[in-house]
């Protein structure tokens, strides 16, 4: 049977996964690592057997947050 639930913690390949006020501890799929397609927190997922994320749903927004010490070293370098 295939869930829907929403991402709410990622911990070293493992993904913690929110459905109907259960939360499961899955891996992604191998077919999700080969095309690239890692969830992030807040993504919206399919899975199925309590055990393996199968699908990953469109994201509305992604935010790229860069690097602390690199804009600590481009201010020191242009002071």
């Amino acid at each position: 049977m295939i869930k829907q639930g929403q991402v709410i913690k990622i911990i070293s390949g493992f993904f913690d996964v929110v459905s109907k006020n259960k939360i499961y501890r899955l891996r992604a799929s191998g077919t999700l690592r080969d095309n690239n397609l890692i969830p992030i927190v807040g993504d919206y997922v399919e899975f199925k057997n309590d055990l393996l994320l199968t699908k990953v749903k469109e994201r509305k927004n992604f935010l790229i947050r860069p690097k602390v010490q690199m804009l600590i070293w481009l201010q020191l370098l242009f002071l």
